[in-house]
């Protein structure tokens, strides 16, 4: 298993940690199918909705500078409270880097 990006990882800062755009996927499709977008695309809708991946895509260009504390941060989160991430995430995409 690979975490494919659902909006690509590199070059794209403000969505490459939102657990939201990272899912299981297998090595084949992430690697060979360059993430097999239409069944990722199809997938996401389901899931989050139409709208949702909208939003999703337009905030993938966007700017976000992380620094290492907020990095630090996440992976703390990551680490010890999973169920908290999400909501960890959020909060630290909101902050400007210091």
């Amino acid at each position: 298993m690979h975490a494919g990006h659902f909006i690509q990882a590199h070059g794209h800062a403000s969505t490459k940690y939102d657990p939201r755009n990272i899912h299981g996927q297998c090595v084949s499709c992430n690697k060979w199918k360059h993430g097999n977008l239409v069944v990722y695309t199809l997938a996401m809708q389901k899931t989050y909705g139409v709208e949702f991946v909208k939003k999703l895509y337009a905030k993938g260009n966007l700017t976000k500078q992380w620094d290492r504390k907020q990095l630090q941060q996440l992976c703390d989160v990551l680490s010890t409270r999973p169920e908290d991430y999400e909501k960890e995430y959020d909060k630290s995409y909101n902050e400007k880097a210091g």
